[in-house]
Protein backbone atom coordinates (compact mmCIF):
# COMPACT_ATOMS: atom_id res chain seq x y z
CA UNK A 1 0.00 0.00 0.00
CA UNK A 2 2.43 2.29 0.93
CA UNK A 3 4.57 1.58 -2.59
CA UNK A 4 1.60 2.37 -4.47
CA UNK A 5 1.19 5.96 -2.64
CA UNK A 6 4.86 6.60 -3.03
CA UNK A 7 4.48 5.64 -7.02
CA UNK A 8 1.50 7.82 -7.14
CA UNK A 9 3.16 11.07 -5.38
CA UNK A 10 6.16 10.86 -7.56
CA UNK A 11 3.94 11.10 -10.88
CA UNK A 12 2.54 14.40 -9.67
CA UNK A 13 4.71 16.79 -11.40
CA UNK A 14 4.69 14.61 -14.45
CA UNK A 15 0.60 14.49 -14.19
CA UNK A 16 0.82 18.51 -13.96
CA UNK A 17 3.19 18.89 -16.68
CA UNK A 18 1.46 16.50 -19.25
CA UNK A 19 -1.97 18.41 -18.49
CA UNK A 20 0.05 21.59 -19.94
CA UNK A 21 0.88 19.93 -22.98
CA UNK A 22 -1.57 21.49 -24.86
CA UNK A 23 -0.39 25.06 -23.77
CA UNK A 24 3.24 24.02 -24.82
CA UNK A 25 2.68 22.86 -27.68
CA UNK A 26 0.07 25.60 -28.86
CA UNK A 27 2.21 28.13 -27.36
CA UNK A 28 5.33 26.65 -29.09
CA UNK A 29 3.32 26.81 -32.52
CA UNK A 30 1.89 29.97 -32.09
CA UNK A 31 5.69 31.70 -31.71
CA UNK A 32 7.48 29.71 -34.42
CA UNK A 33 4.45 31.07 -36.48
CA UNK A 34 4.81 34.48 -35.86
CA UNK A 35 8.85 34.13 -35.97
CA UNK A 36 8.08 32.82 -39.95
CA UNK A 37 5.87 35.85 -40.28
CA UNK A 38 8.20 38.21 -38.84
CA UNK A 39 11.13 36.73 -40.85
CA UNK A 40 9.37 37.20 -44.39
CA UNK A 41 7.79 40.31 -43.51
CA UNK A 42 10.69 42.33 -41.83
CA UNK A 43 13.59 40.19 -43.87
CA UNK A 44 16.19 40.78 -41.04
CA UNK A 45 14.74 37.42 -38.70
CA UNK A 46 17.31 34.47 -38.88
CA UNK A 47 17.26 30.96 -37.16
CA UNK A 48 17.92 32.35 -33.60
CA UNK A 49 14.17 33.29 -33.07
CA UNK A 50 13.69 29.45 -33.92
CA UNK A 51 16.20 28.12 -31.54
CA UNK A 52 15.60 30.74 -29.12
CA UNK A 53 11.05 28.89 -28.96
CA UNK A 54 12.72 25.48 -28.61
CA UNK A 55 15.48 26.39 -26.04
CA UNK A 56 12.52 28.77 -24.03
CA UNK A 57 10.07 26.10 -24.45
CA UNK A 58 12.54 23.65 -23.19
CA UNK A 59 13.54 25.38 -20.38
CA UNK A 60 10.00 26.16 -19.41
CA UNK A 61 8.96 22.77 -19.21
CA UNK A 62 12.02 21.53 -17.20
CA UNK A 63 11.54 24.80 -14.76
CA UNK A 64 8.06 23.90 -14.40
CA UNK A 65 8.60 19.97 -13.89
CA UNK A 66 11.34 21.00 -11.18
CA UNK A 67 8.78 23.31 -9.55
CA UNK A 68 5.99 20.65 -8.85
CA UNK A 69 8.75 18.47 -7.91
CA UNK A 70 10.08 20.62 -5.34
CA UNK A 71 6.74 21.72 -3.96
CA UNK A 72 6.21 17.74 -3.51
CA UNK A 73 9.24 17.32 -1.35
CA UNK A 74 8.71 20.53 0.47
CA UNK A 75 5.15 19.39 1.32
CA UNK A 76 6.71 16.23 3.00
CA UNK A 77 8.63 17.46 5.52
CA UNK A 78 7.62 17.22 8.64
CA UNK A 79 9.08 20.34 10.12
CA UNK A 80 8.35 24.10 8.97
CA UNK A 81 12.14 25.26 9.17
CA UNK A 82 13.11 22.01 7.01
CA UNK A 83 10.39 22.47 4.73
CA UNK A 84 11.61 26.21 4.04
CA UNK A 85 15.36 25.39 3.49
CA UNK A 86 14.38 23.10 0.98
CA UNK A 87 11.95 25.30 -1.13
CA UNK A 88 14.35 28.07 -0.72
CA UNK A 89 17.34 25.65 -1.76
CA UNK A 90 15.64 24.51 -4.39
CA UNK A 91 14.17 27.77 -5.69
CA UNK A 92 17.39 29.25 -6.05
CA UNK A 93 19.08 26.27 -8.17
CA UNK A 94 16.07 26.60 -10.19
CA UNK A 95 16.70 29.74 -10.95
CA UNK A 96 20.43 29.63 -11.16
CA UNK A 97 20.25 26.73 -13.66
CA UNK A 98 18.14 28.81 -15.77
CA UNK A 99 20.23 31.80 -15.85
CA UNK A 100 23.25 29.54 -17.04
CA UNK A 101 21.79 28.06 -19.63
CA UNK A 102 20.25 31.13 -21.08
CA UNK A 103 23.96 33.21 -20.53
CA UNK A 104 25.46 30.12 -22.48
CA UNK A 105 22.95 30.21 -24.67
CA UNK A 106 22.72 34.06 -25.00
CA UNK A 107 27.21 34.42 -24.90
CA UNK A 108 27.47 31.88 -27.72
CA UNK A 109 24.76 33.74 -29.73
CA UNK A 110 22.09 30.69 -30.51
CA UNK A 111 19.21 31.94 -29.55
CA UNK A 112 16.98 34.85 -29.70
CA UNK A 113 16.57 36.71 -26.28
CA UNK A 114 12.91 37.86 -26.87
CA UNK A 115 11.87 34.51 -28.38
CA UNK A 116 13.72 32.20 -25.17
CA UNK A 117 12.34 34.22 -22.67
CA UNK A 118 8.59 34.66 -24.00
CA UNK A 119 8.19 30.91 -23.59
CA UNK A 120 8.85 31.15 -19.78
CA UNK A 121 5.22 32.65 -19.71
CA UNK A 122 3.28 29.85 -20.50
CA UNK A 123 2.52 28.34 -17.28
CA UNK A 124 0.77 31.45 -16.41
CA UNK A 125 -0.91 31.72 -19.85
CA UNK A 126 -2.00 27.90 -18.59
CA UNK A 127 -3.39 28.59 -15.24
CA UNK A 128 -5.27 32.26 -16.45
CA UNK A 129 -6.96 30.14 -19.80
CA UNK A 130 -7.72 27.34 -16.70
CA UNK A 131 -9.20 29.70 -14.11
CA UNK A 132 -11.12 31.40 -17.15
CA UNK A 133 -12.82 27.81 -18.02
CA UNK A 134 -14.01 27.71 -14.26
Amino acid sequence: MKTALKNKASGLPFAELYAMRFTFIAGASLLTAAGLIYCFVSGIGDWRIFTGILFGSTVSAVNFYLLAYSIEKTLGRKKAESAKRVANIWYGARFIGMAAVFSFLFALDLANIFASLIPLFFPRIHYFITAIKK
